[in-house]
């Protein structure tokens, strides 16, 4: 899948199921557009995934030329939940539209996700934002696999015993 662009998975008369959709001024991917990137992703890693699948948000603020891209792994109850945030500075990367530079970094998650794939899902990138350079462009990237369902349960378990609680 390396090297593929968004407008290269797009086939006339292709039907995705609808996804939400984030409702942005900017919009730089489409709703087809990302339910083809999220069906390529779950196609692709089909064999790995076992209750999990693929979801693609993303956010451009045009006042600060800023990018950023995430690709969530997670489970129906989200007990798993894994988000590969890649974020990008467009004046940093004069050089790319912002189309190309989502192009980019939907390309290097693959790769990514590939080698951890590989790695029997012991590879992760950090939980910190880190630097990248990768085929001419500069951006920043982070993740952290968490129990969401874990973390709703124990906020709901504080805030009906809040006022039990004290801190000394």
């Amino acid at each position: 899948m390396s090297g593929w662009t968004i407008e290269k998975l797009i086939k006339p008369g292709c039907f995705m199921k609808p996804l939400s959709q984030n409702n942005k001024k900017n919009q730089i991917i489409t709703s087809l557009e990302r339910a083809i990137i999220c069906d390529v992703f779950n196609r692709k890693y089909a064999a790995f995934l076992r209750d999990r699948c693929f979801d693609m948000t993303y956010d451009y603020d045009e006042s600060r030329e800023q990018l950023l891209v995430t690709l969530i792994l997670s489970n129906d109850d989200d007990s798993f939940h894994y988000p590969l945030e890649t974020m990008a500075f467009l004046n940093d990367n004069s050089s790319h539209t912002v189309k190309d530079t989502a192009n980019l970094l939907l390309n290097y998650l693959d790769e990514y996700l590939e080698c951890y794939f590989d790695e029997g899902e012991d590879l992760y990138l950090t939980i910190d934002w880190q630097e990248i350079t990768w085929h001419d462009l500069t951006f920043y990237v982070r993740a952290q696999v968490r129990n969401m369902m874990l973390e709703k349960s124990s906020e709901k378990l504080l805030e009906q015993h809040s006022s039990q609680l004290r801190f000394s």
